[in-house]
Order: C-alpha cells, then sequence, then structure tokens
C-alpha cells in the first residue's frame, strides 16, 4: 500500500501532469488497491478530489491544510500541516471558519509597505470541523434565564437543552449544528465542576486537548488490587540511591556507579518495572495508552497511572524492596559500552536524593557530605563518568540547545514567585545516565532485529537551513554552509556562536522537526545517536512501558513465535503514531496552561518594569521574554512612528529613520501593559 501510495504522489508530482478522473487513474496503475490508496492520501491531507472528480496535488497552486487558530480580535493563524509554516489570515478571509477546523487555504504574499513581504492565506474550504464540544461557564444573565459561554473566539452559542446546569456550573456543550454565521446550536452534555474550582483552568485544558482529569471508578477499583507479589528475580546489593527534584513524587529511576579493576566504570540504571503490575489487556493499560503521557502543570500532575502505581508500587522510593529492569553498562574512559546486561531485579534505594543536593554535595558542601558521606564518593565518581558520555556525545555531533525552564514557585496554593528552572551537573548526570541506557537498550532489539518503538528524528530540511543561515547571516552571525548535506557539526558551530543570545538559539530550535516514537529506525539528528529509544520512564510515558513489555516478552520469556512477533508489530505501530499525538498535545496543554497562570499573576504587576530579550519579530509587533522567561508582546501600534518588517533581519525599521529598528535578540525594558489569565496574554510596552 504505502508503496503504491509514493507512486501516486511522485506520478502527481510531475510537471506536465494533468489532474485525472479516477477512471483514467485506474488505467494507468491497474492495481486494486487504488481506491484504498487514493482514499488514505485524502484522509492525510496530500491529495484533493476536485468537483469535478479530478485528482491533484494539493501542494501544487499554492494550496495547503492546516489547523485554524482565530484570535479574539478576529484574525487567525493557519498551521500548516507536515510543514508547521505559520499564515496570517485577516478576519474577512476566514470563510466561515472557526479555531481548531482543519481548512484548505490559498497562500500568498501581501506586499506591505516598503516591499516587505509577510506571509497571508484565505481560507478556500473547511475540510473537517475541528470543535465538536466545548467546555464553558453556565451563567445568568436576565431574569435567571441561563446562558453559556467559553474561552473561544468568534463563537456565540444558543443552547437547546441545560439538562441539570445551574448557575457556574463548568459544563460540556455538544455542538449539534453550525450557523451559517458565528452561531452555533448545542445543548449541555456533561456537569463536571464548578467555575470557581482552584482546578476549573485545568479541567477545561484537559477537556480541551483530550485527557480525562481523572481516573475512571473502573480503574481505580483494578489499581487499588494490585500488590507486590513476589518472583524469582534477585536483589541486586549495590550503592543505588534516586535522584529527582525538591517536588517530585513519583521515582521511576535509581542510579549506581562503581569503578572496575581494569578502569572502566560499572553503571547501573534502575527503571521501574511497570510492566509487571500493568498487563496489556487491563483497563488501567487502556488508560495509559489514552493518556500517552503524564501532563506536568504548574502545582499540577495529570498522571498516566493511577497513583497506587505511580506513587507507591511503583515507584523506586527510598529504604524498600522494588521490582525493577535493570540495565548495568561496563563502559570505558572514552564513553564507549563494551559490555551490558539486562535483567530483570530487585533494589532497594538508600537514599531519596535531589538535584539541588547532589549539586552541592560536588560543589563541596561539608554538611551535606557529612550526611550523605557513604554516598559522597559515588556521587563524585558519577559526575566524572558524566563528563564523559557528553564529552563523547558532543564529539559525534549531539546537539545541545540552552535550556532553562520556567519556573512557578508556590506557597500553599498561591504563586510566590515566577523564575528560571536552571541545570547543573545533577541534572545532567542524570539525563547523560538515562541517555545513554536508552541507546543500549535501543541497540540490543535493533541488532536483534525485533519489533520495536523507536525515538526518532529527522534531519531539518534543506530549505529550513537555507532560511535559517540567511536570516543569520542577516543578523551578523556568518557561517559555512553546505547545502548539499546538512551537517551535525556546522549546526554546532552555529550553536556556539549564539550561545550568549538564546533567541538566536531558538532560531536553531525552531529548523528542527518534531522528534517522533516509530516502528522504524531513521536515528536521533540531534543527539547524533544512530538508533535511540525511551526506556527509562514507564510511570509517565507509554512508549517506555511498551519497550519494557517487549524486554519482559523477548528477553526474559524468549517469546519469539510468528504470532508474537505479529502482535508486537502491530502494538509497535499503534502505540507510536498515539504516543507521538498525544506527545503533542500533550505540549500545547502544558504552555497554555503555564501561559495562563502566569499571565493571571501578572494581572497584579501593571505598570511594573521588568528587562527582556526580544525573542521573535513578527510584521505586527514584537515578542519579548522576560529574564524569568515570562514572554509577553509589544504590538506594532504601540511602538512610536511607522515601522516595517524586515524578514532578511527580523527587524521592524523605523521607516522615517532607518537607524532606529527592533531586532531580534536585542535586549530591551518593557512596562507591563496589560495581562489577562482568561487567554494567557501579556501585553507590553516599550520604555524609551
Amino acid at each position: 500500500m504505502q508503496e503504491l501510495k509514493e507512486k501516486i504522489i511522485e506520478y502527481f508530482s510531475k510537471p506536465d501532469y494533468v489532474p485525472l478522473t479516477h477512471e483514467a487513474l485506474a488505467k494507468i496503475f491497474n492495481n486494486e488497491l487504488l481506491d484504498k490508496a487514493l482514499e488514505e492520501l485524502e484522509q492525510e491531507y496530500l491529495i484533493r478530489k476536485t468537483k469535478k472528480g479530478h485528482y491533484d496535488l494539493l501542494s501544487k497552486n499554492n494550496i495547503g491544510v492546516g489547523i485554524i487558530d482565530i484570535k479574539e480580535k478576529g484574525f487567525g493563524f493557519i498551521k500548516e500541516l507536515y510543514t508547521d509554516k505559520i499564515y496570517f489570515v485577516d478576519k474577512v478571509d476566514k470563510n466561515g471558519s472557526f479555531s481548531g477546523d482543519t481548512v484548505l487555504f490559498a497562500k500568498y504574499k501581501y506586499k506591505d509597505y516598503g516591499d516587505y513581504d509577510k506571509p497571508e492565506a484565505k481560507v478556500l474550504d473547511i475540510l473537517k470541523r475541528g470543535i465538536t464540544q466545548v467546555i464553558g461557564q453556565v451563567y445568568s444573565k436576565k431574569r435567571g434565564k441561563l446562558n453559556f459561554k467559553a474561552n473561544i473566539a468568534g463563537l456565540l452559542y444558543e443552547v437547546t437543552d441545560f439538562g441539570n446546569a445551574k448557575e457556574k456550573d463548568l459544563a460540556i456543550l455538544k455542538i449539534d449544528k453550525y450557523s451559517s454565521s458565528n452561531l452555533v446550536y448545542g445543548h449541555i452534555e456533561k456537569v463536571i465542576g464548578k467555575v470557581d474550582d482552584k482546578d476549573a483552568l485545568y479541567k477545561e485544558l484537559a477537556f480541551k486537548y483530550g485527557f480525562n482529569y481523572e481516573f475512571s471508578s473502573d480503574v481505580l477499583e483494578e489499581a487499588s488490587n494490585l500488590s507486590f507479589g513476589e518472583d524469582d528475580r534477585l536483589l541486586i546489593d549495590k550503592v543505588i540511591f534516586t535522584i529527582d527534584g525538591d517536588d517530585a513524587k513519583d521515582f521511576d529511576d535509581a542510579v549506581s556507579c562503581e569503578m572496575l579493576d581494569n578502569g572502566n566504570y560499572l553503571l547501573g540504571v534502575y527503571i521501574a518495572d511497570v510492566a509487571s503490575y500493568v498487563k496489556e489487556n487491563s483497563k488501567t493499560n487502556l488508560e495509559a495508552y489514552d493518556r500517552g503521557t503524564s501532563v506536568y502543570l504548574p502545582n499540577k500532575v495529570i498522571p498516566m497511572l493511577p497513583e497506587k502505581l505511580s506513587n507507591d508500587l511503583c515507584s523506586l522510593n527510598e529504604k524498600t524492596k522494588k521490582k525493577v529492569i535493570a540495565c548495568l553498562m561496563e563502559i570505558d574512559n572514552s564513553g564507549n559500552v563494551v559490555s551490558y546486561d539486562i535483567k530483570k531485579a530487585y533494589i532497594i534505594s538508600k537514599h531519596r536524593m535531589t538535584y539541588n543536593n547532589v549539586n552541592k554535595i560536588i560543589k563541596g558542601d561539608k554538611d551535606l557530605i557529612n550526611e550523605y558521606i557513604d554516598i559522597k564518593d559515588d556521587i563524585l565518581l558519577m559526575n566524572k563518568l558524566k563528563d564523559i558520555l557528553k564529552a563523547k556525545r558532543v564529539k559525534r555531533g549531539s546537539l545541545d540547545f540552552t535550556s532553562n525552564e520556567i519556573k512557578i514557585v508556590y506557597e500553599a496554593d498561591d504563586i510566590k514567585e515566577i523564575t528560571v528552572r536552571e541545570r547543573d551537573e545533577a541534572e545532567c548526570l542524570i539525563e547523560e545516565f538515562m541517555l545513554i541506557a536508552n541507546e543500549t537498550v535501543a541497540s540490543h532489539f535493533y541488532h536483534l532485529d525485533l519489533p520495536f518503538i523507536y525515538r526518532v528524528h529527522e534531519e531539518p530540511s534543506i530549505a529550513s537551513y537555507k532560511k535559517l543561515v540567511n536570516l543569520l547571516k542577516g543578523l551578523g552571525v556568518d557561517i559555512y554552509a553546505n547545502y548539499h548535506h546538512i551537517n551535525n557539526f556546522d549546526i554546532q558551530k552555529v550553536l556556539k556562536l549564539t550561545e550568549d543570545n538564546p533567541p538566536l538559539q531558538n532560531l536553531v530550535l525552531r529548523l528542527m522537526p518534531k522528534a517522533k516514537y516509530s516502528e522504524v529506525n531513521i536515528g536521533h539528528f540531534g543527539l547524533a545517536s544512530p538508533i535511540y529509544t525511551h526506556f527509562t520512564s514507564p510511570i509517565r510515558r507509554y512508549p517506555d512501558l511498551v519497550v519494557h513489555r517487549l524486554i519482559h516478552k523477548f528477553i526474559f520469556e524468549g517469546d519469539v513465535t510468528h504470532q508474537s512477533l505479529k502482535d508486537a508489530s502491530s502494538i509497535v505501530s499503534k502505540a507510536s503514531i498515539n504516543s507521538s499525538r498525544k506527545e503533542r498535545d500533550a505540549i500545547s496543554f502544558e504552555y497554555e496552561a503555564t501561559d495562563r497562570v502566569v499571565a493571571g499573576f501578572y494581572e497584579g504587576l501593571v505598570g511594573y518594569e521588568f528587562t527582556g530579550r526580544i525573542t521573535s519579530v513578527t510584521s505586527y509587533g514584537l515578542f519579548v521574554t522576560l529574564d524569568n522567561l515570562v514572554e509577553g508582546m509589544v504590538h506594532i501600534s504601540r511602538l512610536p512612528g511607522y515601522y516595517v518588517y524586515d524578514e532578511a533581519t527580523s527587524s521592524l525599521i523605523e521607516t522615517s529613520f532607518k537607524h532606529k529598528r527592533y531586532t531580534l535578540g536585542q535586549k530591551v525594558k518593557v512596562v507591563v501593559n496589560a495581562a489577562n489569565g482568561s487567554t494567557g496574554q501579556i501585553d507590553f510596552i516599550i520604555v524609551k
């Protein structure tokens, strides 16, 4: 089927191809699977059947397909499928579309003053409605009459049946009909809480992004009936401990490290054996598959597994006997894994260590060294091995981006401050150990040629790379570029040249395709790793749980029958597609939740002055990221004078004074002009 689809695309791509009917294509391809292939290509939005019944590529004639996001003021943006390019849509060009709709659109360049281009689009057709249900607030307007409102720009609601809903309920409205205007008709399907509940925002976003906020009673009951249960595995007698954040509640990895007589290191990475509890056909597994991942929100986690598993049975709690899958690796002084052993075992973690305390021990904190004198030497040895592993990874071309994260500090349920979560030695140590364990497990399966789920990352496109190089040159960063082959080391040099300017590093990050899961190994470009997987977090990522099941099935049980291989292939394929999608949804969920919580906090800081950098420049304004990583927008209307957008240098230039410009990476002072926790938007004004 895939081969036929590729042949169809290749045929349609010929310069002299004229759109043909199904009858004509049947004569050319003479394949009984043609109908199915054409149907799948249409569903994937790669081809389109015209109203006259002719088939053609969607990409021809500047036509694209994407998801539209409409803003409160009526305009919107289309994110094109497959390319992730963004197109601006004027409010008069929406053609009846709403946020979340999959739309067919025409691409064109709009000539702005000063001959500067900006990509715009016009919606031609609505291919698929993105919204069939809406979550919102039931409220009373006049004389007790109930109404409904939701945070979706441009939609008005006519509720035909409120059911049992009452004023101030947070409820789900099922859309029954779209009208020709912006009015939709629907009925209240379910009440899920009150709008003033402290978790109302997270319930709203969980619904929006397709995550169950709570576990069903069936799943909770099944999990509550699980117990530890002894089996034939042996206890590993080594100095083992966990290293996690101060606020972590589940611990799915532990480590050990010792020096062997031959001068090599013996690194142990011990991962909670979730697969021994969560069986393939269980209700808990079906729920974990549906969620795909845990979601990490400000002051809240929506876990993939019930708390009985994530915080108890599967968590490698201190001084408690736990089931693990152990990956023991002998590593030489060049960072090469010279031998390894993957086995099921019991461990007892000696300590629950935090990144903060491990960092202090590495830096020589005497009080903490005395408190943890029994593992002090192990920590220092681990830090040496971390340096060796990182040096090897960088030498082969692995890319390291500046990766500080925003940190929201709470006092009870109130935000105390917003700062930066920085990575230090301990964080890097655990990262390197997990990376090498993931590679080791992936290599084992790859060379056995068994069904497996890989973590893959494609190299960026030549076109995107050219655009990046030209933009950096416009900003004064001159680099050599080989357009015939994108080289990891060339991108490493770019990261080195821009290491003091995170906005420029973000340009490189945006160049990269998204990593994903796949049953086919194509390597991981960002890590410069030929074979990679996710094995180390089965409590919070479904692909890791699948990998653990494959280890049990093929390594521990030796079940390599034809049926077993066939079943595993099917599971790996489905899990790869679903987990990749759920990962993207979870990231969007986390970003929007953080934006709205942060914006809500900044509602109380209107008028305050801050410093930051310009991290994005568009034709309609600037985005500024403060020193604490909070981002807001300076609309072009807030800039004195008349500015135009220069794409070559990613700048806004004042037309009267050409030397007056705002450029990517530039440091600025801003004042908070407005903030809205309901939309997650913060507006700045640049201080003169």
